[in-house]
């Protein structure tokens, strides 16, 4: 009865392995994950365009001359509602008057004038002035 018992166990016991074998071995394998497209690369980000310097904004200034300082090269203008600006005028400024250029020395009071000019700190400097010429209209005929 002892070998019986003893067969049953051993078979038993193999009966199980190979249920245990077979069950791993008939299981399907995980099907492998498909690769991943690639993704493409993002763009490099476009470097920041560096700012011009900036310019200083040209103002304007209508009016008569109303002094000439050749020695301080700066000259003052009144404009129509009296308001007195004065500019200094330096080497890169333009003085034209009749289409010609002149010097600072040639502008004369109550010259009309145009002034293009920027702010330098609390200073006016002029880029350009403009005198303004009469026109004399010929004589007509009658």
């Amino acid at each position: 009865m002892k070998k019986v018992m003893l067969l049953l166990t051993i078979g038993a016991v193999l009966g199980v392995m190979t249920f245990t074998y077979a069950q791993q071995a008939t299981t399907p394998a995980k099907p492998a994950t498909p690769a991943q497209p690639a993704t493409p690369a993002k763009p490099a980000t476009p470097a920041k365009p560096v700012k011009p310097a900036v310019k200083k904004e040209l103002l304007r200034l209508v009016g008569m001359v109303s002094s000439v300082d050749s020695t301080a090269n700066t000259i003052t203008v009144t404009d129509k509602s009296g308001k007195s600006e004065t500019f200094t005028v330096n080497e890169k400024t333009k003085i034209k008057k009749a289409g010609k250029a002149i010097t600072l020395s040639e502008l004369s009071v109550n010259d009309k004038v145009t002034v293009m000019y920027k702010k330098e700190g609390d200073k006016n400097v002029a880029t350009s002035v403009s005198v303004r010429v009469k026109e004399v209209s010929a004589p007509t005929k009658k």
